[in-house]
């Protein structure tokens, strides 16, 4: 509907509801039917104005402010939960005489409203919690969720109501070309991991299994070089760095070379190497770590039995 219609609508029916008296002295009606027709009218007229000014608000933010699609659609719905309870408590005016039937029905409604509007509300309380502990910002690279739920990527953007995040696979840390839009409410109650916000290094590991007879040792000394070759240079100038964020960072204690353990797991001795890697050459990392260990272990296949 646009302007003009909506304005010759809203003065005709002004027009009628002012000139009932003067219909029914005219046509001697009813007053009975008078009544009804009053209120028929009376409830075009609250119909008309509410759901139109609400018309014109959407119009406005269209033009006037920069939100995202997924915001302007929840304002919107918003909106339009709080011009229907609107809606219902104007005609509760119009319908219902008795002042304690009215401040009932205006009780039952405000509560549905309420209710209605509680996701937007703890959105923005999400919102504001993201932004005044600065949680994460636009770039970082963070886990939302839990064991249950969650959603692995970059944060591309962060809205009133929701966090838009480039989604990636959980388990190999690459891009799937989805992008999800999760509530801000979720860090309320969901846990988060930021990947980035101070750093942009992530301890990672490699680690495989050997027969109790193997030569794990040797098996240890080949996971050890292929890091190394790897990432030893990088994993040097990584421990530079956050020793110079050291206090911040809250670090005791900060290695330059890699971490190499072994144990006994499952009627097998397993071999793991941690290291410093940056967040987001992670899985670069470690293909070419895997294949470096597979060409060190298969020249000593005679003494290392890889199992599992």
């Amino acid at each position: 509907m646009n302007t003009p219609t909506f304005l010759v609508y809203l003065a005709v029916i002004l027009v009628m509801v002012y000139a009932l008296p003067i219909i029914e002295a005219r046509l001697q009606m009813a007053q009975e039917i008078m009544i009804v027709i009053d209120k028929i009218l009376r409830t075009v007229l609250v119909v008309l104005i509410v759901f139109g000014s609400l018309k014109f608000t959407e119009t406005w933010m269209t033009r006037h402010l920069k939100l995202s699609e997924d915001e302007r659609r929840y304002i919107t719905g918003v909106q339009k939960y709080l011009a229907a309870g609107l809606v219902l408590i104007l005609l509760g005016f119009i319908y219902l005489g008795d002042i304690s039937s009215l401040t009932l029905f205006s009780g039952l409604v405000g509560a549905g409203v309420a209710i209605a509007v509680q996701p937007a509300l703890l959105n923005l309380i999400g919102w504001v919690s993201i932004v005044a502990s600065r949680l994460y910002k636009t770039g970082d690279r963070v886990f939302i969720g839990d064991s249950m739920w969650g959603v692995l990527g970059d944060i591309s953007d962060i809205t009133l109501f929701f966090t838009r995040i480039n989604e990636l696979d959980r388990v190999s840390w690459q891009e799937t070309g989805g992008f999800a839009s999760v509530p801000n409410s979720m860090v309320l109650n969901k846990s988060v991991v930021n990947y980035t916000a101070e750093s942009p290094f992530i301890w990672d590991e490699v680690s495989f299994k050997v027969t109790y007879g193997s030569d794990y040792e040797l098996a240890k000394k080949l996971a050890e070089d292929a890091v190394k070759k790897i990432v030893g240079e990088k994993m040097r100038d990584a421990a530079k760095f956050l020793s110079l964020r050291k206090y911040k960072l809250k670090i005791k204690d900060i290695k330059e070379e890699p971490l190499a353990y072994v144990s006994m797991e499952g009627g097998a001795v397993r071999v793991a190497v941690r290291y410093l890697v940056a967040a987001r050459k992670r899985r670069q990392a470690e293909a070419q770590i895997t294949e470096n260990l597979l060409k060190g272990l298969k020249r000593h296949k005679s003494r290392i039995t890889v199992v599992g």
